[in-house]
């Protein structure tokens, strides 16, 4: 069976917890100020007071106050938060406007040249070309086939995907 703890490892051990309980604790420089007429204090010198209070070794420490918040100051940057996402909702918006006009820009090009395009749908294939010479299916697809002039479509879901002319 192992020992962890030989005798030498196990007296040093104790040797130190016991210095550690013996040991003193530093006393620290404690400085009493008055801000705004309230009494604080705190671990370095006041502003324009060099007053220091001896608190021996009954010293504890407290953990810093949780900050306080200013309600206007949170309600500001809420409604600033929510101003920066409406002005963004409406430039997405005014984005996606510009892009659909463009979109059927491209559309009316191809309307006026008389050809058929991807995007436009099977109607306006046949507006364009007239009424196919032949139709078939490719799979879940329909094609769509015009001899003079020579033109062909592939239209799933009601939208053109392939043209050929």
């Amino acid at each position: 069976m192992r020992r962890w703890l030989t005798a030498g490892a196990l007296a040093g051990l104790v040797a130190t917890v016991a210095l550690a309980a013996v040991t003193p604790a530093r006393a620290a420089e404690v400085y009493h100020c008055v801000v705004d007429g309230t009494p604080t204090f705190q671990d370095y010198p006041c502003d324009g007071e060099r007053q220091s209070v001896d608190v021996g070794n009954n010293l504890s420490t407290v953990g810093s106050p949780e900050p306080r918040f200013d309600l206007a100051e949170q309600h500001r940057k809420r409604e600033e938060q929510a101003r920066l996402k409406a002005e963004l909702a409406r430039e997405r918006a005014r984005v996606h406007d510009l892009r659909d006009k463009a979109e059927e820009s491209k559309f009316d090009q191809a309307r006026a040249q008389g050809v058929v395009i991807p995007g436009m749908t099977e109607g306006d294939a046949r507006l364009i070309y007239g009424r196919p010479d032949r139709s078939g299916r490719d799979g879940t697809c329909t094609v769509l086939k015009w001899h003079r002039p020579y033109h062909w479509v592939k239209i799933c879901r009601n939208e053109v995907v392939q043209s050929y002319y």
